[in-house]
């Protein structure tokens, strides 16, 4: 009798694994490495609370937003060079890109002494130059913007809190309109954008968990994602970032401390890394993710008061 328990438990444990298996193969093991933590800046003042994260391809510089309510770039061996702050007139940072040019769009909140949503100008030199205040209301919805981007033509794309779709402005900062991915049918609230190296634009829907593709006609290409708390679907994702040479697309998953990896043409599912946690390659709610033009992966670590960056090893997004 004993022999014969012994066998049945084996035999359940074959047939699960088989069964198992195929679910398994969907996925890859991660080929990311840990490679350093950003943690002060250039006055050795430790970082509070990192939200957004910006890697300028031209120039090899990264961008972070902080708590502090400052923009402090590092330069590409992640050497703190500068900060911004309201002694430039950056007082309530919210994000930013860089232009073809170099120019810098930060978008700031409003402050007592200016009311208003702005974006704020500054040339390659950090010098600024101008302000576009941002209308209270776009398209009929309330419009308190959060994200940015800049496409190879100098328009501005705005994502808002909240908001459905993304307003599209010319340089000047006059409406050229909203694009609005449709979800379940109706149109679907964006919170966060990224442009590629090659124009495509990627939309982020946290409440649906899906990303959004499109080209740098903004005609629509594809959407992945898929809700959920375990490996290869996504609980609350909350930005996406693109390494062109190795096809791959990363999604930053806040409520699951981790990022998780797709092909860029298809969208995919690949592989995930992280967990929650408080050493080297773990995270405490992470809320922005970057790519540098090396390919390493530069994760905003939100509660762990740092920045973390990873290196990729050889995988390619092949389809």
């Amino acid at each position: 009798m004993p022999i014969k328990k012994n066998s049945t438990i084996v035999c359940f444990f074959v047939v699960f694994f088989l069964l198992l298996k195929p679910l398994l193969s969907h996925s890859q093991e991660p080929d990311v490495y840990f490679y350093k933590i950003i943690n002060y800046d250039e006055e050795g003042r430790s970082l509070m609370m990192p939200y957004f994260v910006y890697s300028d391809h031209k120039w090899d510089e990264l961008y972070v937003i902080d708590g502090r309510g400052r923009i402090i770039v590092y330069n590409s061996e992640y050497y703190p060079i500068l900060t911004l702050d309201k002694r430039r007139g950056i007082e309530a940072p919210l994000a930013l890109a860089l232009d073809r040019e170099g120019n810098l769009y930060v978008v700031q909140a409003p402050t007592k002494k200016i009311p208003d949503y702005r974006i704020s100008v500054y040339n390659r030199a950090l010098l600024w130059e101008r302000d576009i205040i941002l209308k209270a209301n776009m398209g009929g919805q309330k419009f308190q913007p959060k994200r940015i981007a800049v496409d190879e033509k100098g328009e501005i794309y705005i994502v808002g809190n909240k908001f459905q779709g993304v307003v599209v402005l010319q340089n000047t900062g006059r409406l050229k309109g909203i694009l609005s991915p449709v979800e379940k049918g109706k149109k679907a609230y964006i919170n966060d954008i990224k442009i590629d190296d090659e124009g495509r634009i990627y939309l982020v829907n946290i409440w649906d968990s899906r990303i959004y593709v499109y080209n740098k006609n903004r005609s629509f290409l594809f959407a992945f994602g898929e809700k959920g708390g375990v490996m290869g679907k996504l609980s609350q994702p909350k930005s996406v970032a693109v390494d062109v040479e190795r096809n791959l697309i990363y999604v930053v998953d806040y409520m699951r401390h981790s990022v998780s990896a797709y092909t860029r043409n298809r969208g995919r599912f690949l592989f995930e890394f992280g967990g929650r946690g408080w050493s080297a390659g773990w995270f405490q709610f992470p809320v922005y993710v970057d790519v540098d033009r090396e390919g390493k992966i530069i994760v905003a670590d939100f509660f762990n008061n740092r920045i973390q960056i990873f290196k990729p090893g050889e995988m390619i997004g092949s389809e």
